[in-house]
């Protein structure tokens, strides 16, 4: 994948790494680009540290907390994202 590729592709993956819920071969990959981008480097400290004071406050987010995350997420990434699962899930083999 291209690097400009590879940059959306983690892009839009960001706020679903920062909750675990990326393959461990897709977090790898993450994890390198992560490492060289400065832009996706910030994005993920601040959606890890956010992901961290829900978890820490010791209390259930609201279900408005959340409808406001998953509607941030999804207007960061949206269409793009949704484009980037569906071309992952077809390279794929299926499951069984």
């Amino acid at each position: 994948m291209e690097r400009a590729g590879r940059h959306g592709w983690v892009a839009g993956l960001l706020g679903a790494w920062a909750v675990g819920a990326v393959e461990p071969a897709e977090e790898a990959d993450m994890r390198r680009h992560i490492e060289e981008c400065e832009a996706c480097r910030h994005e993920a400290t601040q959606l890890r540290e956010a992901v961290e004071e829900l978890v820490d406050s010791g209390e259930m987010a609201s279900p408005v907390v959340w409808e406001t995350i998953l509607s941030t997420i999804h207007s960061r990434v949206g269409p793009e994202a949704e484009r980037w699962l569906a071309e992952g899930a077809r390279a794929r083999p299926p499951a069984g």
